[in-house]
């Protein structure tokens, strides 16, 4: 049993991430984040993201059973700036069930030291 905290996360067709509904290996599945903190480039508190989305500094990097696992941390246009998109590239070969990842920003661990998105095989 792997126990940590459900994502908010969508799958890479736009759905929600759930264990009826799982992400296929190897695929990119979006997590939502808030609470990063300063970031670069600086974003005005309590406004509303504008689009591109723009990537940000520090981003958020993930650590699975293998070692570092490949995302990318963006702005999330229109939603208040404090909320973020951290896209994460799922492994090939990842069976069905949970996937954990540890979350960390400029190398320390995040609030939710485990999150879980379900996956199915490739």
């Amino acid at each position: 049993m792997v126990l940590g905290a459900a994502a908010v996360a969508l799958n890479a067709d736009g759905t929600l991430n759930d264990c009826s509904n799982p992400a296929m290996a190897g695929s990119v599945v979006t997590v939502f984040v808030n609470g990063l903190g300063t970031v670069t480039p600086t974003l005005a508190t309590g406004a509303i993201a504008v689009a591109p989305a723009v990537a940000l500094s520090p981003a958020v990097t993930g650590v699975d059973s293998n070692g570092t696992i490949v995302s990318t941390t963006l702005s999330l246009p229109g939603a208040i700036t404090g909320v973020a998109q951290w896209q994460l590239q799922l492994p090939p070969g990842l069976p069905a069930g949970p996937y954990a990842v540890s979350p960390l920003l400029d190398g320390m661990a995040l609030r939710e030291r485990l999150i879980l998105v379900w996956t199915r095989p490739d």
